[in-house]
């Protein structure tokens, strides 16, 4: 604790009452980040308080690994260019660690998580959402058993996509690799948690979920992966196939999900995320917070990504600019 005697500070209050000498040290505490305390002794003390414009920033993209392009990342990275005062430390984390972590620290907050009514508890969701993804797909290994039986199923019942309900309740004997801790969306998260399909389910905890699991499926060790296109598309050149997936739409999937900013239920908390709430609106119009979701998106992809970009931020944008 750093202890002032008001009375040895500045010779003209020596004889202030306590409650003048309360308010003279709220005025210094506040040019100087300290707090104001009773001492044992009557007078006036003062102590550090941690830094109201820091944050933790919670990545699941280790810091050393630059061959990884996450849009979680490069959005958050152009939100804090804009953020100047605000004192930022990045820390990797695997995604079931971040409830314990963001209620642990108050100053902590992460990004691109859906706004589940459960997350809600624990943490606070930006208004306007930081990142958009076209819907999850499911992937499969082509001509395998389990891609025989969905075409033959979606051929029967003249559809485009499946039911993974369906698939699920189904008795084709198959293994469908999922990332532990991760969240995908509020229809298929009571699936793929259900007990009733622990047969037919493997959870990934490794920190690489996304590449992990992608490769599991390229040599055969799983049947099927629920996933973005634009992840498999990433990945794809790692994956050591090459023969391309098959994917289906998947009915509890909606045709685009949202990523939302996250900080901890605080004091610093809220702060950080009025700060993100009043600089969102004018990031997204920015050609560059388009671009970082963009580089994400093989070409193919690119057009969906833009429209679906376009609708979400009432933008209009092209791909080649005139």
């Amino acid at each position: 604790m750093i202890r002032f005697e008001l009375t040895r500070f500045l010779a003209p209050i020596r004889q202030l009452s306590a409650k003048s000498a309360a308010g003279t040290c709220w005025l210094v505490a506040s040019l100087w980040s300290l707090s104001c305390v009773s001492a044992p002794t009557g007078l006036i003390a003062m102590r550090p308080i941690a830094n109201p414009w820091s944050m933790v920033w919670l990545s699941e993209t280790r810091a050393d690994n630059k061959q990884i392009v996450d849009v979680n990342d490069e959005t958050f990275r152009l939100l804090r260019q804009q953020l100047t005062t605000i004192t930022v430390t990045e820390q990797f984390v695997a995604a079931a660690q971040l409830p314990r972590l963001l209620a642990k620290d108050p100053t902590a907050c992460t990004g691109n998580l859906i706004p589940l009514a459960e997350r809600r508890q624990w943490g606070l969701f930006s208004q306007m959402p930081q990142v958009v993804f076209p819907g999850l797909r499911l992937f499969v290994q082509p001509q395998s058993t389990l891609d025989q039986a969905i075409q033959q199923l979606l051929k029967q019942q003249q559809r485009s996509s499946i039911s993974l309900t369906q698939v699920l309740q189904s008795r084709l004997r198959f293994q469908l690799g999922v990332a532990f801790g991760r969240s995908y969306g509020p229809e298929l998260d009571p699936l793929l948690t259900n007990p009733a399909f622990d047969a037919k389910i493997w959870r990934r905890s490794a920190s690489d979920t996304a590449s992990g699991v992608l490769s599991m499926l390229a040599k055969g060790r799983i049947d099927a992966a629920i996933e973005y296109p634009n992840v498999v598309a990433h990945y794809s050149e790692q994956l050591q196939t090459s023969v391309p997936f098959h994917s289906y739409a998947i009915d509890e999937s909606a045709e685009v999900l949202y990523g939302h900013l996250v900080c901890a239920d605080s004091s610093q908390g809220r702060m950080l995320m009025a700060q993100f709430d009043k600089v969102m609106p004018h990031l997204v119009q920015q050609r560059a917070y388009l671009d970082a979701h963009l580089r994400w998106f093989p070409a193919e992809l690119q057009p969906t990504m833009l429209a679906l970009y376009n609708r979400t931020y009432g933008t209009a944008f092209q791909l080649k600019e005139p």
